[in-house]
């Protein structure tokens, strides 16, 4: 039940976001200070095509659409690793176990929610990534300097959950969701 819950609201966008920024967010920003570096932009300007479009577009998209994947890949093995943990280990049982995580989970809002957080972290985490690539000053140690970026990207989730947690950001209707009657 809480294996569900905690992955679905809190686990599952913060921890794959930590996982996306360190791996695919470090390599987006290697990659494009690279190609700064190594004037491959700026010749890309110079026969008229435009860097943002052809390079900088398609990797930014790629990351949005791929961390909402991911997350949702990871809530699921997680749920699956806690059913495995729980049947096999405790000894409680299978059916026991997914009907309380069925009824202590309300799916569309907490799906929902988790999709929500997971695009907002995708959205943030790509563009700081592609940004520092792209803003790299054209030497090697401009290129070295670029460490900040995995060290800001990992900590942006865990502020953004925070935030989100203390001004409930994320709760689309949560007098529904309580269930709260008023008079």
């Amino acid at each position: 039940m809480l294996v569900a819950l905690s992955l679905l609201r809190e686990l599952g966008p913060v921890v794959a976001a930590l996982l996306f920024a360190g791996r695919a967010g470090s390599a987006l920003t290697a990659e494009i200070g690279l190609m700064r570096a190594t004037e491959q932009l700026s010749s890309m300007e110079m026969m008229a095509v435009d860097p943002l479009r052809r390079v900088i577009s398609p990797r930014f998209w790629a990351g949005v659409i791929s961390l909402p994947l991911l997350t949702i890949i990871f809530v699921a093995v997680g749920i699956w690793g806690g059913s495995l943990v729980g049947v096999s280990w405790k000894g409680i049982d299978a059916g026991f176990f997914w009907s309380a995580m069925q009824n202590a989970v309300d799916w569309r809002m907490d799906l929902v929610n988790c999709l929500i957080k997971s695009v907002v972290f995708a959205i943030t985490v790509t563009w700081i990534a592609l940004f520092n690539g792209y803003d790299a000053i054209p030497t090697s140690a401009g290129l070295a300097g670029q460490r900040r970026v995995p060290w800001f990207t990992h900590r942006w989730p865990f502020w953004a959950g925070f935030c989100a947690d203390r001004t409930d950001v994320w709760e689309l209707s949560s007098c529904k969701r309580k269930k709260m009657k008023f008079g």
